[in-house]
């Protein structure tokens, strides 16, 4: 569990610097970053989406994914916890007290102000894609296994490097929000790697690619989201991260009677 812990730490650490080093940060660097960051997403969506995985599979379990997400409004219940830690944890300015947005009847930000909503909002997504980000990879899901069932943490420490710098960039453009999904990162790699023994004879290489494919067509949608390309609820995918094992394990009691 020490390295799920070096993890955490990493991204609390760069949550933090981000927090700290957004005051200096532009509204013109601020969108280079979040276009910069919305591209390596992107990029590295795609990549991982192109391990060697059954497509039919991979369409079957995103299709099905997302439309169990939405009917229990995965994304809807996040938000609502974002905007209730929100409340609790980010200052309200004295606009946001009293209800006035300086004018700004729009409810957008005006001078550093922010309706107590939008913030509350701003919080939720950036927990959100935190969340996503730092947890459905390939790394998380290897780094766990081989933690849990070799106790070698190589990949999580390599991981903890890559989320260190993630944060910042997430912290500086989201805010509060990114640290919060310290807590996402300690219970998600905190059981993978618990259980990582009692799975291990499930955990074939085939599941591992199918689970990193339908990992970056999650990061697909969130760099989408970043790059303002398109508005995708991408947690209400996340069931299909379960989807896509079922199908690995049913695949191999329908083959004998259905090529796949």
């Amino acid at each position: 569990m020490i390295a799920v812990f070096v993890n955490c730490a990493a991204v609390f650490a760069g949550s933090v610097l981000g927090l700290v080093f957004s005051r200096f940060i532009s509204e013109k660097i601020t969108g280079i970053i979040k276009n910069g960051a919305g591209t390596v997403v992107l990029v590295l969506g795609i990549s991982m989406s192109l391990n060697p995985v059954n497509i039919v599979f991979l369409a079957l379990a995103v299709i099905a994914g997302g439309l169990v997400g939405s009917l229990i409004d995965i994304e809807g219940n996040i938000l609502k916890f974002g905007e209730w830690a929100g409340s609790r944890f980010e200052k309200k300015s004295p606009e946001t007290n009293s209800g006035q947005t300086d004018g700004n009847s729009s409810g957008t930000p005006e001078s550093g102000v922010m309706v107590k909503a939008e913030k509350g909002k701003n919080f939720g997504l950036a927990f959100l894609n935190a969340s996503v980000l730092f947890c459905v990879g390939a790394m998380a899901i290897v780094g766990s296994v081989d933690a849990g069932i070799k106790g070698d943490y190589t990949v999580i420490y390599t991981k903890s490097v890559l989320d260190f710098f993630m944060a910042i960039v997430f912290a500086s453009i989201f805010g509060g929000g990114t640290l919060l999904s310290v807590f996402s990162i300690l219970i998600y790699q905190g059981i993978l790697t618990l259980v990582a023994s009692l799975i291990s004879p499930f955990v074939t290489e085939e599941i591992i690619n199918a689970l990193s494919a339908t990992g970056g067509v999650l990061l697909v949608m969130i760099g989408l989201g970043l790059l303002s390309l398109k508005d995708l609820k991408t947690a209400n995918f996340l069931p299909s991260l379960v989807f896509i094992v079922i199908f690995i394990i049913a695949k191999s009691y329908i083959s004998p009677f259905f090529p796949v």
